[in-house]
């Protein structure tokens, strides 16, 4: 699922810039739900690969303890990847205030994903 609203996103996103051009603020398709359908698409796979990880070592005979190394540094990784998407939203979120004037009507009605909040700013 994750995959597929990432690739719908960017999908999207390359069709109505094409079409409106690249300075275009793109609110259709999945973006009517989702401003960074991309980065949330991307968090939901890294957590599901995650998850997968976890249920497949609990399957392992001896369960999780034989995994426990492998799982520690899956763990590390998933949080360091959602650290760099998060970290991105909340920086795309900024320009994007900034560039289109638009923006806050369309953040009202859709969400961000899981961002940082920019400093000083409430997400």
């Amino acid at each position: 699922a994750g995959l597929l609203l990432a690739a719908w996103g960017d999908l999207t996103k390359s069709i109505v810039k094409s079409q409106l051009g690249p300075d275009t603020l793109v609110t259709q398709g999945p973006f009517r739900l989702f401003r960074h359908p991309n980065y949330t698409g991307e968090q939901i796979c890294w957590t599901a690969n995650l998850g997968c990880a976890f249920v497949g070592a609990a399957m392992l005979e001896g369960g999780l303890r034989t995994a426990a190394g492998a799982l520690a540094a899956s763990f590390v990784g998933w949080a360091g990847i959602f650290f760099v998407l998060a970290k991105a939203t909340a920086s795309l979120e900024k320009k994007q205030a900034k560039r289109y004037e638009q923006f806050m009507s369309w953040r009202k009605g859709s969400w961000g994903g899981w961002g940082l909040a920019p400093s000083g700013d409430a997400q």
